[in-house]
């Protein structure tokens, strides 16, 4: 698994902030990003992708909706879903091949819209 990690450098447009609770009740910021492209070719890499806010994020908390930003990230095979021991949660179990992992190296370009 280790040789399908890659490092590099996304472009994406901020849709909306959002909030997600862990397993223990309590709530984490999200960001949505749309438009993510790699950043020195432009091909698209996924439509969007949620990622919770983190150091690597420090926006001053300004309302960045619609702006163009760039950032490094490792993107690695990732386990989604549920893996409790509820019987009554759904545990379909699925690995997204494209998760995006260690965000860093946050640079803000324009607004897109």
């Amino acid at each position: 698994m280790e040789s399908q990690k890659r490092r590099m450098r996304v472009r994406a447009t901020l849709e909306r902030l959002g909030t997600m609770r862990r397993w223990r009740g309590s709530k984490v910021q999200t960001l949505l990003f749309t438009d993510v492209v790699e950043a020195e070719t432009g091909i698209l890499i996924r439509d969007h992708v949620w990622m919770r806010v983190g150091k690597w994020w420090q926006t001053g908390g300004r309302n960045m909706r619609g702006v163009s930003v760039e950032f490094d990230v490792t993107i690695e095979p990732v386990d989604k879903g549920y893996r409790g021991r509820r019987a009554d949660v759904s545990s379909d179990l699925r690995i997204d091949p494209l998760g995006f992992r260690r965000p860093a190296r946050l640079t803000i370009q324009e607004a897109a819209r």
